[in-house]
């Protein structure tokens, strides 16, 4: 009983190590609140910047961020029809794409109010994008898997006007498609399923959660959906999730036209490999430095134990010394008795 309440204990306090030791959410991208707009325009830049022109897009900045600048028109050249194909939809108009060069102008120049923490942006009726320059963007990841997540929300966007696609459906295939579903995104899910539990996609459909924590948990699934679906009924099923939803069909109908599964199945199958514990999810949560704060935890945990283990020994043979002693003391005083 003893040691089956220990191990409970250990495992929270180590859960709980690596629930703090985990950063915050900080979500780096972000389709931004548009403004109302009667018709699709360039956006208003510097008349001295440099404008790059390829095939589907243009993209502006500074003269000295030019290296910069062809290497996205090049990428963003080879994505976007990539992008496209795979999510079944049209590119649409040209994609213009500014990129900041300092902090002040990426949000000076957006038509819209971007958040603080926003490492890029994308407004879909209007078909722009705004990035940081690497220069100002610090230890981030690439521009151009920013640029693709971008790419996706403009598609998406786009694909659903005048309504919006489901949150779950946008981050998800943002997340997947520009190459960011990885070991940070199963830790979160298995921190999820460790402690309060993992969200449906039901729940999911009807919105993300507003705490940063609990954010960040519907964030990783839906990556994780879009990546097993894929990988369970391939980008077909995708694509048909993407097509009956676009056309005014809920979750319900989308997942059962695409897979030809009920929804409660479908969820099943993909939650179900996570909460029954499967091996790889935890493994991915010690695969970085996080084992150091969870064994750090294990050992301090069990270091406070043998310490107080050492306590109780040293005061229970004290209490026998003490025993011992008026036993000792008892005997010697009848002894010494007169008889009556």
């Amino acid at each position: 009983m003893r040691l089956s309440r220990f191990l409970r204990w250990l495992f929270a306090t180590a859960l709980l190590c690596l629930t703090l030791s985990s950063p915050a959410i900080a979500q780096e991208w972000t389709v931004a609140a548009e403004p109302v707009v009667l018709e699709d325009a360039p956006p208003l830049v510097p008349e001295d910047w440099e404008r790059v022109s390829a095939v589907y897009l243009e993209v502006y900045g500074s003269s000295d961020s030019l290296p910069v600048l062809l290497e996205l028109s090049r990428h963003g050249s080879r994505s976007l029809p990539a992008l496209a194909e795979l999510l079944g939809v049209a590119i649409g108009r040209t994609v213009h794409v500014v990129v900041a060069p300092t902090q002040q102008a990426f949000f000076d120049l957006q038509p819209g109010s971007a958040p603080e923490w926003a490492d890029g942006t994308a407004y879909p009726s209007l078909g722009h994008i705004f990035l940081r320059r690497p220069g100002i963007r610090g230890p981030q990841r690439p521009l151009q898997v920013v640029f693709d997540h971008e790419l996706v929300h403009v598609l998406l966007g786009r694909a659903f006007a005048p309504q919006h696609p489901p949150r779950w459906l946008q981050e998800g295939v943002a997340q997947v498609f520009a190459g960011e579903y990885g070991p940070d995104t199963t830790r979160e899910i298995a921190r999820g399923a460790a402690g309060p539990g993992l969200y449906t996609l039901e729940q999911l459909t009807l919105g993300f959660p507003s705490d940063p924590r609990s954010a960040q948990l519907a964030y990783a699934q839906s990556a994780d959906f879009v990546s097993w679906m894929r990988a369970e009924y391939g980008d077909e099923a995708l694509r048909e999730v993407v097509h009956q939803m676009r056309g005014g069909a809920d979750v319900r109908g989308a997942i059962r036209a695409a897979t030809g599964v009920f929804l409660e199945d479908v969820d099943a199958l993909w939650r179900g490999r996570v909460e029954r514990g499967s091996s790889d999810l935890w493994l991915s949560v010690f695969s970085t430095g996080d084992i150091w704060w969870a064994m750090a935890a294990l050992f301090a945990a069990v270091g406070l134990l043998i310490a107080r283990w050492r306590i109780r020994r040293r005061m229970a043979a004290m209490a026998r010394q003490e025993r011992m002693r008026d036993a000792l003391l008892r005997a010697l005083w009848h002894r010494d008795d007169p008889l009556g």
